[in-house]
């Protein structure tokens, strides 16, 4: 069971008969503060107690540097710095621990205090079994009597305990941070000889809540060993699974299963039955046992049918009642996100791909529902370790080799009969497999090359994620980084074969010979040779003043710019505000028509929404819909950059247009539907269709790297296609050295165009000589296009 740690009072266990009243009369130890000792002393057998202890908040008194008093009570520990209300980080505090597996019942905690007249008034008494979220006792008769004053707290609610429990004495309530708090003669009072081990099944243990009933007691239960993943390189124990038949999960909704902590045990095997005896927790939010008592071992070769459980479930608490026990998914699974495989060792699964919710739904309460729905149909499957940043990489199966470079596993490979236990941790439901799963590459394999889009000139589109010549900043952060990263983008772009290339995310650092983008050209031409590719200079120092900025590659051997460049730097798109866009006119060497082409990089999603232009901070925050941060900002640069072209800023002889860029916005979001409300036709859709992607966020996929043509341009356009050469893949294959061992940083990584960024290039094919048929536009009026087919029909054939 899961979220919130409790324990239950000790009325109600007394009424189950597990254990007879103790006689809490006992000393267990005292904190006396005698030559300023923090230490405890008197402390009784079977106990050990910490150093005496106080939270960040609060500090030693001008008046008492050591943090010692003298006076009245004397010696007493005494701080300053309490404040008004209550505060997390403002206590005094001691830990006990319990030796030889006893267990510890409280009666009572008591001191003698005294506080300024500007001190605290209120004390608290609160506990590690809940991470100190109940008030277990209290009081507001904190003394400013010079002779003290003694005060006793009940803490007989923490009763069976057996795993160690730290105690904060909160205060607050002081009308100055000058205000002080002393205390002296601090004793802790119970027993740790009285209770007896109470037996309940698992399911018992686990209940029907939100968390375990018996969190902080030593609890004695029953089950097959289901699976073992013993050892610091796993996960350090072991799931049982109650085989009685008494109980079923899925109408009673409490779970037959357990996890056991057992660091030290080193060999368990499946198909054991055993018995254990271990304190209850709540382990990031896992119900589990850790082992007190030596195991008993009551049978072997045991066998427990996994239970069967499909994706999508019905609701989002519904694999609550089977956490713990041994599960099976009959279905095929698709894998949706690999993005913590190599830093973690998991994968995303679901029943088929999950998309963005506004890729292909209305902003609002359709997206919301689709991404409720995507909620219900994802499940993790983990590698049954603990390690972060594993070698080898547990998938694809087998290891070795494991994961490397020539041997990927890419989202939308699928896998079928998943079978494992089912966990809970890091807020997810995830599977250790207890069968080794093994991915039908063929379900999604490499794309050597981008698909065929014809045409005579192709037009492309790629965000480099971070090209830096200067190092340590954003990007590559040494030069053995770079050279891997601008080896794979120079693979990437020479495989994608653009005339015409818009870029995203090159640093802003100019157009000189030691620039970024005359970086990437000089590589780009050592390998495919001399003058193949150029880049466009419009004329300025750099573009606008963020870090990074967009900018044009062409192929002079293929189209020749026309004009000059021309920059969109004002309104939205002013550099104190966004990022510049930049437009050059080109025309193809055997063609006379001119098309020109603009490239912009739209605000991000993320950040704290600030005002930007018309829109206010409360405008830019996130609605709710789906659309993420900053949407106004985004749409009123979605305006604007329609509109700019529409004036023609190249002052060019062709009303053919091409918006390209990372805008930052999927399919369905505002700033899309403005450009197509503006006349633009959006590619990918026209030739892909609504379930097209470039990026990976989180599991879920959609498309942020667009292709736009005016409607006069898209009887021209033969073919529109994303590469799927990074959204797809591991991020563990790119560049970066970071979290891998010195064999991965060779095994995992390639020069060739896989994993080269993190956003997918979009390649579009363009023919002006050949006589264009007629097409069918997806979502807007055909009759204009049909005007224009006719006329240059009709030019062609004269």
């Amino acid at each position: 069971m899961l979220r919130i740690s409790t324990y239950a009072p000790l009325t109600a266990l007394l009424g189950l008969g597990f254990f007879a009243p103790a006689s809490y009369a006992a000393l267990l130890g005292q904190y006396t503060f005698n030559s300023d000792s923090l230490a405890a002393s008197n402390v009784a057998n079977n106990v050990s107690f910490s150093n005496f202890g106080t939270g960040s908040g609060v500090t030693n008194p001008s008046t008492n540097p050591t943090g010692f008093a003298t006076g009245n009570p004397t010696p007493a520990i005494i701080r300053s710095s309490w404040s008004s209300g209550f505060t997390a980080n403002d206590y005094f505090n001691f830990t006990v621990t319990l030796t030889n597996n006893n267990i510890l019942n409280l009666s009572n905690l008591t001191f003698n205090n005294q506080r300024s007249n500007t001190g605290p008034n209120q004390i608290e008494i609160r506990s590690s079994l809940d991470n100190y979220a109940t008030v277990i006792a209290s009081s507001s008769s904190v003394s400013t009597n010079i002779n003290s004053a003694s005060l006793s707290f009940n803490l007989a609610a923490l009763s069976n305990i057996s795993q160690p429990l730290d105690l904060r004495i909160y205060a607050y309530g002081a009308s100055s941070s000058a205000g002080t708090l002393r205390l002296d003669n601090v004793q802790l009072n119970g027993d740790v000889s009285g209770a007896a081990i109470p037996t309940l099944p698992i399911y018992e243990i686990q209940g029907t809540g939100n968390s375990s009933s018996y969190v902080g007691q030593t609890i004695k239960t029953q089950g097959v060993v289901v699976g073992s993943f013993l050892g610091a390189n796993q996960l350090n124990g072991f799931f049982i699974q109650d085989n009685s038949g008494n109980n079923n999960p899925s109408t009673s909704g409490a779970s037959n299963g357990i996890f056991v902590s057992a660091p030290t045990l080193t060999n368990l095997d499946l198909g054991t039955l055993v018995e254990v005896v271990g304190s209850v927790s709540e382990n990031f939010n896992r119900t589990q046992l850790t082992l007190t008592n030596p195991l008993n071992i009551l049978g072997t070769g045991v066998s427990v049918a996994p239970t069967q459980v499909t994706l999508p479930v019905a609701s989002s608490d519904y694999l609550e009642r089977y956490e713990g026990m041994s599960v099976t998914l009959p279905q095929t699974l698709t894998v949706t996100n690999n993005f913590t495989l190599g830093r973690y060792g998991e994968l995303g699964l679901s029943s088929g791909r999950l998309y963005q919710p506004t890729q292909i739904a209305t902003p609002g309460a359709a997206a919301n529902a689709v991404q409720a729905a995507n909620n219900l149909n994802l499940l993790v499957l983990d590698d049954g370790s603990n390690r972060q940043n594993p070698d080898p990489i547990a998938y694809p199966s087998p290891v070795p080799p494991g994961l490397t470079a020539n041997n990927t596993l890419r989202t939308g490979e699928t896998t079928t009969g998943v079978t494992g236990i089912l966990d809970y941790g890091f807020s997810t439901y995830r599977i250790q497999p207890t069968l080794t799963p093994s991915f039908n590459q063929a379900a999604n394999p490499r794309p050597q090359t981008p698909a065929e889009v014809g045409g005579d000139i192709k037009i492309g589109d790629f965000n480099l994620e971070n090209y830096f010549t200067t190092l340590g900043s954003r990007g590559a952060q040494t030069e053995f980084e770079f050279q891997r990263q601008q080896d794979k983008l120079v693979s990437a772009i020479l495989g994608l074969n653009a005339d015409v290339l818009g870029l995203e995310e090159v640093q802003n650092n100019g157009y000189g010979p030691n620039s970024a983008i005359a970086s990437l050209v000089d590589a780009l031409n050592t390998v495919a040779g001399a003058g193949t590719y150029a880049y466009i200079n419009p004329g300025v120092a750099q573009l606008g003043t963020d870090q990074i900025a967009v900018g044009l590659l062409y192929k002079p051997s293929r189209v020749n710019p026309v004009g000059n460049a021309a920059i969109l730097d004002t309104g939205i798109f002013n550099p104190t505000i966004n990022r510049p866009a930049l437009a050059q006119t080109f025309k193809g060497l055997l063609d006379s028509e001119q098309f020109t082409i603009a490239v912009s990089h739209f605000k991000s999603k993320g950040g704290t929404a600030s005002a930007a232009g018309s829109c206010t901070a409360a405008q830019n925050a996130d609605q709710g819909d789906g659309q993420g941060a900053f949407n106004c900002t985004r749409t009123l640069q979605a305006i604007q950059l329609s509109q700019w072209l529409a004036t023609n800023p190249t002052n060019s002889k062709t009303n053919y247009q091409i918006i390209l860029g990372d805008l930052n916005s999927y399919a369905k979001e505002d700033p899309i539907t403005t450009i197509e409300s503006a006349g633009y036709i959006n590619l990918d859709k026209q030739f892909g269709g609504n379930n097209t992607y470039s990026y990976q966020f989180q599991g879920q996929f959609g498309t942020l790297d667009y292709g736009f043509s005016s409607a006069s341009l898209l009887p021209f356009v033969t073919g529109a296609t994303p590469w799927h050469i990074n959204s797809d893949e591991p991020d563990v294959l790119g560049y970066s050295t970071a979290f891998k061992s010195p064999s991965q940083i060779d095994s995992i990584y390639s020069p060739d165009a896989f994993a080269s960024s993190d956003h997918d290039p979009l390649l579009i094919g363009l023919n002006f000589r050949a006589v264009p048929e007629p097409l069918t536009l997806l979502g807007a009026a055909t009759a204009s296009l049909f005007g224009v087919w006719f006329k240059r029909s009709t030019k062609s054939k004269q």
